[in-house]
């Protein structure tokens, strides 16, 4: 009995204690996450920005790091690491990575880009985007949750799909952006979110704080508790 009872809490103590990469060491993109049971993964036009973020590509290593290259001292709060570059600087924050992963997307297709300051003043680029870093940096401290928020346009919850943005601006506010959505045969949705932080880190899909540490978020949620915000569900925007 004994001998059953040490099994038994050694088994619990293996599971409870499965780290960040444990649960994604064979994912190699967002795509590769498993559904929640019952769900699966509705098709996407090829070169939309929800099969762009789907298809994004994790780092292996799944650490979440500084700008500095300091490690984040709390490596228990995220699911999986995004490979997308920080740079040297404090620059690429919450709602700078979202504009970013916009960014990339956007250049990957060859169109134009263009984000508004607080004040309305637009910063644009277009092909064959000449100064692409400088452009993208000047971005950065310029723009931020509040002008992304006034740019993007409010979203019934109902109708989130990936890409979406769950939004709080201000100074500071903090914004997570839908990586990836699962439905089941009732329509029911279940949904991924990934956020930047300060300081200026890794871009990370967060667990949800109300499961835990489940990636998936339930669109029936009251309100979706992360890592970095508690976000309500009238904080849904879109592009």
């Amino acid at each position: 009995m004994r001998s059953l009872f040490f099994i038994l809490i050694t088994g619990f103590a293996a599971i409870s204690c499965i780290r960040p990469d444990e649960k994604t060491e064979k994912a190699s993109k967002i795509a590769d996450i498993k559904a929640p049971s019952g769900y699966y993964r509705k098709p996407l036009t090829s070169n939309s920005f929800a099969a762009f973020l789907r298809n994004f590509e994790l780092s292996q290593d799944n650490t979440v790091y500084y700008f500095d290259g300091r490690k984040k001292p709390d490596q228990g709060r995220h699911y999986a690491v995004l490979k997308m570059e920080i740079g040297n600087q404090d620059l690429m924050q919450c709602a700078d990575a979202i504009m970013k992963l916009r960014m990339l997307y956007l250049k990957a297709n060859n169109q134009p880009v263009a984000f508004f300051d607080n004040n309305n003043r637009t910063y644009s680029t277009a092909p064959p985007y000449n100064e692409w870093n400088s452009y993208m940096y000047r971005v950065f401290s310029m723009c931020g949750t509040m002008s992304l928020s006034k740019q993007l346009n409010a979203k019934n919850i109902s109708d989130l799909e990936i890409g979406d943005v769950l939004i709080k601006g201000g100074f500071p506010g903090h914004a997570e952006i839908v990586v990836d959505v699962a439905i089941n045969n009732h329509g029911h949705k279940k949904f991924m979110l990934a956020q930047g932080y300060m300081p200026a880190q890794s871009m990370h899909i967060v667990t949800n704080l109300n499961d835990n540490g489940n990636p998936w978020f339930d669109i029936d949620d009251a309100e979706f508790l992360t890592s970095g915000y508690t976000f309500t569900r009238e904080q849904l925007k879109s592009w």
